[in-house]
């Protein structure tokens, strides 16, 4: 409501922190696949060349030591005075050489789209006194959200 018109992405720190938020405790990738390149003892196990090993890359997002309440949907875990070092252990979209091609596109798309919503329209959930439950089929999801657009924010084209 502070703005009549667009507002660069970059400085939108808020939706950034929910957008952070929201793929720690739902994120687009959690395993990945690698291939050892030579024999190594991890454990008790003893991992081979050539063989395939699964990659939990989201083990981090619901450690309680980095995320306390880990279960709890908190954007302001990602606007703290240590968020640079929590965004370091978000690996949603894969890290190194093998990092999604959408980790740069992907968020900058969702807050584009979600910043057009709020800054376009007049939302509210609905029932507005209830909350989604959250369930996992296999991934993280609100069951039963659902929003109604109230109306349209009028534009300078339409007030004048």
């Amino acid at each position: 409501r502070e703005s009549n018109g667009h507002v660069d992405p970059m400085k939108q720190k808020v939706l950034r922190a929910i957008f952070m938020e929201t793929t720690r405790i739902n994120p687009p990738g959690a395993l990945v696949i690698r291939y050892a390149n030579q024999d190594f003892a991890f454990g008790d196990y003893t991992i081979r060349k050539g063989d395939e090993v699964l990659i939990q890359i989201s083990s981090n997002h619901m450690n309680e030591k980095i995320f306390p309440e880990p279960e709890k949907f908190d954007p302001s875990r990602f606007l703290s005075a240590n968020a640079t070092e929590l965004k370091r252990t978000i690996l949603t979209f894969g890290s190194g050489a093998h990092r999604c091609t959408g980790a740069m596109v992907g968020p900058l798309f969702s807050q584009e789209m979600v910043s057009y919503w709020v800054n376009n329209f007049d939302l509210e959930l609905v029932p507005n006194h209830d909350k989604p439950k959250i369930v996992a089929l296999p991934f993280t999801q609100p069951l039963g959200l659902r929003v109604r657009v109230k109306g349209r924010r009028p534009t300078d084209l339409q007030k004048g």
